[in-house]
């Protein structure tokens, strides 16, 4: 599916890939100005919802079916390295490595979420390097790439795990965790387990509201009391009802960061 946003601003772009993606759409690239955005051809669509998502962006929409691969393969070609301040350098194989930096990642992208482009990315890697990590285990719901918790044993986590839904996620994650040196971890095929990780000390969920609120019970229940919540994939709009949310389950806001409308929280449970 080929997206022609009426506007090229970044910030858009996001908050378009962000409602695509809570319509099951899976990965995405932008070329020449045209958002393309991918969806199993077995996954059922919300017609009228979608008509109605590109109405309000005065998008052009064009259908075309393709043979399955990866389409995020024109992306990783032309992926940049990211910086977050002198504090995390992320780059593939193919990238030099950039010195001055307290953190390096190494990730193969291939088609899972998190490179450390987009501003949830950055928002949560940045509330974890303001967070005491040192001996402290960590759970990543919707891990993606695994950038999140690969930085999260950087900084000193003794115990690290993951979550995804799709097998190649998982095997991606697998991969990026090796590359950096992780040799002691689990990964939860959350499609066949998805109510009981064990407990944890700091739980990373960096989804979409919806979905954060759904498993909100989930979250919790992964949580050590005295525990670090760190949720991002929402706007700033959204801070409201999260906070209020989770306030009504014992759980406080401590601190927020934005970056281009999006947000990220850190939230403590009480003991």
């Amino acid at each position: 599916m080929d997206l022609l946003p009426g506007t090229d601003a970044q910030v858009a772009e996001e908050i378009l890939v962000a409602e695509l993606a809570e319509l099951g759409f899976e990965s995405f690239y932008t070329e020449n100005g045209t958002l393309s955005a991918f969806i199993p051809a077995t996954t059922e669509i919300d017609t009228e919802h979608l008509h109605m998502l590109t109405a309000a962006w005065a998008a052009d929409l064009r259908w075309t079916q393709h043979e399955q691969q990866n389409w995020n393969e024109t992306w990783e070609r032309s992926f940049e390295p990211v910086e977050l301040g002198n504090e995390v350098y992320v780059y593939a194989r193919f990238h030099e490595r950039k010195p001055g930096f307290k953190h390096y990642i190494e990730i193969t992208p291939k088609m899972s979420f998190g490179t450390g482009h987009h501003s949830t990315t950055r928002l949560v890697m940045q509330l974890l390097l303001e967070t005491e990590l040192k001996d402290r285990s960590v759970l990543d719901v919707g891990t993606g790439t695994g950038i999140l918790v690969i930085l999260a044993h950087q900084l000193g986590a003794t115990e690290i795990a993951g979550t995804e839904i799709e097998p190649w996620a998982l095997e991606n994650a697998e991969e990026n965790f090796s590359m950096n040196g992780l040799t002691r971890f689990t990964l939860f095929d959350a499609a066949l387990k998805s109510d009981d990780y064990g407990v944890y000390d700091v739980v990373i969920a960096n989804i979409n509201r919806n979905i954060i609120l759904h498993m909100k019970d989930v979250l919790l229940a992964s949580l050590k009391p005295g525990g670090t919540l760190i949720l991002s994939g929402f706007y700033q709009s959204d801070i409201p009802l999260l906070q209020e949310t989770f306030r009504k389950l014992n759980v406080e806001l401590q601190r927020s960061l934005t970056e281009n409308d999006w947000c990220a929280l850190l939230l403590t449970k009480h003991m």
